[in-house]
């Protein structure tokens, strides 16, 4: 499996059973060996798994079972523009919840908000910014298909590339102490009108990010 997970903190959509105001967190040493049937590892892939009725952070009304990108011990924290920085992935979307049929896959998050978030909407990959719609990636998509992806930021210049398709974005270059996130951010609860169980899926074949100062 290409996925090296001494550089991520995960979270999940269940209680912490220590402190049940928050969402599971799971941090190298301890995750190299975790597993959980919303965190699934095999020789090939993670199955990520998060419920729209499940366990949210702080700040969201969304539930995720999610990587965080770490440097070493400690939260990663880069400037957009200053270095390059890149992370490629290889996934495929399995399930989306009924009614609001959404789940985003990987982000660019400062120390406030997301910066950029590449969402799946029923038959299409986008990437978007809260109300900004940034353009499709890929169209036609079906569950299951599987895709290679990545987001570069050089000069606060973000580029986002699947296939034969890029997407440039200019309008975040200031922003500070960033970092990627990799997994499924469910885009669904149950005041959408989806049951609890309803829930997405993503399936992680590798994933890798590099930083240059």
């Amino acid at each position: 499996m290409s996925i090296d997970l001494n550089n991520w903190k995960l979270t999940l959509d269940v209680e912490d059973p220590e402190n049940k105001a928050r969402p599971l967190e799971i941090s190298p040493p301890q995750l190299l060996k975790y597993s959980h049937p919303h965190f699934e590892k095999t020789c090939a892939s993670i199955t990520f798994k998060a419920e729209c009725g499940g366990k949210t952070t702080s700040g969201s009304k969304y539930p995720r079972s999610e990587l965080r990108e770490l440097t070493g011990d400690k939260l990663a924290n880069w400037q957009m523009n200053q270095g390059t920085h890149e992370m490629i992935w290889t996934c495929a979307v399995t399930h989306l919840p009924v009614e609001k049929p959404q789940v985003v896959v990987g982000q660019i998050h400062d120390s406030e908000d997301d910066v950029i978030e590449i969402r799946h909407t029923g038959d299409y990959v986008e990437v978007i910014h809260d109300a900004k719609n940034y353009g499709k990636l890929i169209k036609g998509y079906k569950l299951g298909d599987v895709y290679t992806a990545s987001i570069s930021v050089r000069k606060g210049v973000i580029s986002v590339f699947s296939g034969k398709t890029t997407i440039l974005i200019t309008t975040a270059q200031n922003a500070k102490n960033c970092y990627f996130k990799m997994g499924c951010y469910t885009q669904s609860n149950v005041s959408k009108s989806d049951s609890p169980n309803a829930y997405g899926e993503v399936q992680l074949y590798a994933l890798r990010v590099t930083h240059i100062k």
